[in-house]
């Protein structure tokens, strides 16, 4: 009777083992899988952060770009700046040239009217003295 109990408690323990080898098995494939996940979360964190410093860079040369554009534009304004008062400092000269020859030519229709008057005069002279 002692060895028929014995061989049930042998037979409880291989039973026990059996289920802690089942259970263990079970954990070291989960273990596995969570490896795997890790391995796969680690290579999503490498292409994200190469993929950041891609879009760093690319925001780098955008910067770059705009401020390129943005002196373009600067320089682009300042000419037209220099450019208008350059064209007001030609009106504003041109408006001076135009007066001094309206003078100018008063002066000239002034100087005719004498010719004239003078030219009367002579000739009323010279048809006295004949």
């Amino acid at each position: 009777g002692r060895i028929q109990a014995a061989d049930g408690e042998v037979s409880k323990f291989k039973a026990e083992i059996s289920h802690y080898s089942q259970a263990l098995s079970e954990a070291s494939q989960q273990l596995g899988d969570r490896d795997a996940e890790v391995v796969a979360l680690r290579a999503d964190a490498a292409a994200s952060r190469r993929q950041s410093a891609v879009h760093s860079e690319r925001s780098s040369d955008l910067k770059a770009e705009l401020q390129a554009v943005q002196g373009e534009y600067r320089s682009s304004e300042d000419s037209l700046a220099a450019a208008t008062k350059e064209l007001t400092t030609l009106k504003s000269g041109e408006e001076e040239l135009r007066g001094s020859l309206e003078q100018a030519l008063e002066e000239m229709r002034r100087q005719m009217k004498k010719a004239t008057r003078l030219q009367t005069l002579v000739e009323k002279k010279d048809k006295e003295i004949d």
